[in-house]
């Protein structure tokens, strides 16, 4: 079947839609839809058809955030090399999946090999491929729908009908073409995937990367088998609405959300258990859990054989987070922002608990402010600074189907360096607490923070997610915090981290085969992740614990961790503790 619509081209924009009972959905007909586990869908347009993206417009949870990487001795101490090497046990993940969705893997190295020299990975997605050759529509219809194909004559959508159609959206390759591939002489003509960036092959050779004695190196889980997405960098149409620079990496929430989908698809399939490693982030949402990726990735965490691990992200020490402790209607709150140097765009995120609503007032480094204090209401504007030719936009909505917290969404278009100040006023006498979020640091083009910033509430979706286990990092060199990992409890109090594990001078492979250290929270997850491997092997492959997912999986992680007398746990730093695996799986 021919494809009629390529999701990959630049000029395609990609909404997400949330089905539940009510299904709400933009009312103009999409050109293709991707189905996500039968409650969310990816919508796809031509650009021709739609207006410029804004919140105003489409709503907030309907334009995809982006996703970038959250980083660039260890199994001794977490457990993990007494669980391989411990004759009774040997637990090295065997008949265990491990999912890397990243920027792809170089799968010619010998960490991903057998020791016959065939490949250990089962399935590789590369979503940036051209899509000649197999493609998700020939590989058992996961998740393509095809387009709706009706609309009346305004335009808009008529009932839910969708005909049979083939979307091109990358390349996939079976353990098989891998395989003649890493046995032709010349792999890249048989499978070009390679990993330009090396986030992705470092956390996949630190989660379960081969053992390697020359090295004395092995990953946490050496023998399980990889499912690996490579995904492909966000569009430039969601680039220019959130102000990402060019050069920065990052990943579209639609192409996450259909990676997961895909792998677990793969894992169902198999009938195998599985761990997914998120070692992305994002500053973006109310960082209490709520938004598509999140809700999707927290009801899979709770199927039976499924565990996936969540970094915090390396955003403690970057002062990109405001809190907002009391609002008054007499004194309102003044948020500083230090601009170090012009940029085109920049966005920023207030959230309050509902009941509370915000209204805001901003004012330039000149001293212009918009609106003015006796005009402030709770409604959208678009605000002209006439001195600095800058362009402000803010958009305020009720977000989330349970608690409706309110956002406003600032828009600055051209704005220039100096101290911006926004005046955050109550509506009404609902008062009380507010958290504001600057992009992550690799995310804009300038230098930017608030003068008056707060490291807590700093981890990244998706790890704010309730079921997910949330790593931060400590140094284990002297067993204290690792400076910028990112930090809890999530904004509904809720304690997250989970769990640290080792995050400074992690051993792995880069993209080019050599061996060399990083530190950030990525590595902490990888460690973990290959760790929840192991319990998966035990508990599900031995028979241990058959029915075991992420809560469980969780839970005996936290009653194995390693806790010093001194310090109180949980706490917003250190979660419930040091990682262990080996105690987590002796502790019955």
């Amino acid at each position: 079947m021919a494809c009629v619509l390529d999701v990959a081209n630049e000029d395609i924009v990609e909404l997400i839609v949330v089905k539940d009972e009510t299904f709400f959905a933009p009312s103009l007909c999409p050109d293709g839809i991707y189905e996500i586990d039968g409650k969310y869908e990816i919508w796809y347009y031509n650009q021709k058809r739609l207006p410029p993206l804004s919140v105003r417009q489409f709503g907030y949870d309907a334009i995809p955030m982006c996703y970038g990487p959250v980083a660039q001795k260890e199994m001794e101490q977490t457990g993990v090399a007494r669980l391989q090497s411990i004759n009774t046990l040997s637990l090295r993940g065997q008949g265990v999946f491990v999912a890397i969705i990243d920027s792809g893997i170089n799968y010619e190295d010998a960490s991903f090999r057998n020791p016959d020299g065939t490949t250990r990975i089962f399935s590789l997605w590369d979503q940036t491929a051209d899509g000649q050759g197999k493609n998700i529509g020939q590989q058992g219809n996961l998740g393509w729908v095809g387009n709706v194909g009706q609309q009346n004559s305004a335009g808009q959508g008529v009932g839910s009908s969708r005909s049979s159609a083939e979307l091109c959206y990358g390349r996939i390759y079976d353990r098989d073409q891998i395989n003649e591939a890493l046995f032709s002489g010349t792999p890249r003509e048989y499978v070009p995937q390679r990993d330009e960036y090396g986030h992705g092959t470092f956390v996949a050779s630190v989660a379960c990367g081969s053992r390697d004695e020359v090295a004395n190196f092995v990953g946490a889980a050496p023998e399980s088998d990889l499912l690996v997405v490579k995904l492909k960098p966000a569009k430039k149409n969601l680039r220019e609405f959130y102000g990402i620079p060019d050069s920065a990496v990052c990943y579209a929430e639609t192409d996450i959300m259909a990676a997961v989908s895909y792998v677990n698809q793969i894992a169902n399939r198999e009938k195998k258990p599985m761990v997914i490693l998120m070692s992305l982030g994002t500053s973006s949402g109310n960082h209490s859990g709520s938004g598509p990726l999140n809700g999707y990735l927290d009801t899979l965490a709770l199927q039976i054989g499924r565990v996936i691990v969540a970094a915090t992200g390396n955003e403690a020490a970057a002062r990109r987070h405001y809190y907002g402790e009391s609002l008054s209607i007499a004194w309102p709150e003044r948020v500083e922002i230090n601009v170090e140097a012009d940029m085109k765009t920049l966005c920023l995120e207030l959230w309050s608990t509902a009941p509370t609503e915000m209204s805001v007032a901003i004012q330039s480094p000149t001293g212009e402010r918009y609106p003015a204090k006796n005009e402030l209401e709770s409604k959208d504007g678009e605000f002209e600074y006439v001195l600095e030719a800058t362009t402000v936009r803010i958009a305020r909505r009720f977000v989330g189907r349970s608690r409706r917290d309110q956002l406003v969404f600032i828009r600055f278009s051209n704005i220039v360096r100096g101290i911006w100040t926004i005046f955050v006023y109550p509506v009404g006498y609902a008062t009380g607490n507010f958290h504001s979020w600057l992009p992550m640091t690799s995310m804009t083009e300038a230098e930017v923070y608030f003068l008056a910033s707060n490291p807590n509430t700093t981890l990244t979706g998706p790890s704010d997610a309730l079921n997910l286990i949330t790593v931060g990092g400590f140094d284990g060199q002297n067993q204290g915090l690792y400076y910028a990992s990112g930090r809890g409890y999530d904004a509904n109090f809720s304690v997250k981290p989970d769990i640290v594990a080792p995050a400074v001078d992690i051993m792995g492979k880069n993209q080019f085969g050599i061996f060399e250290t990083r530190s950030g929270t990525s590595g902490a997850a990888a460690i973990c992740a290959g760790a929840c491997a192991q319990i998966l092997e035990w508990s599900i492959n031995d028979g241990k614990d058959p029915g075991a997912n992420s809560v469980d999986v969780k839970n005996r992680l936290i009653r194995g961790a390693v806790r010093e007398e001194n310090i109180a746990y949980p706490n917003p730093e250190l979660g419930y503790g040091f990682l262990n695996v080996y105690d987590s799986i002796r502790i019955r």
